[in-house]
């Protein structure tokens, strides 16, 4: 015999998810009295939506720091 869920189940997108994790205090504490006592899924297309984002952004600020460093891209005066 199953059991009931006691607790809704709401699924994020990924913008919430971000917001939860990223996001300013205020944007957390609105995303934490959004979900109450809810259970929280995050689907995998969210997740990996969420991590091809970290990935980018990593890229992108590994490229920085290399151009920074060699000078690439820098005009000498």
């Amino acid at each position: 015999m199953a059991r009931k869920r006691s607790t809704a189940r709401l699924p994020l997108d990924t913008s919430a998810v971000v917001h939860q994790l990223h996001g300013h205090t205020l944007q957390q504490a609105a995303a934490r009295e959004a979900l109450g006592s809810a259970e929280v899924l995050v689907p995998v297309f969210v997740r990996m939506e969420y991590l091809r984002g970290v990935i980018l952004n990593l890229i992108e600020m590994w490229c920085l720091i290399r151009e920074s460093v060699t000078g690439k891209g820098v005009r000498n005066r």
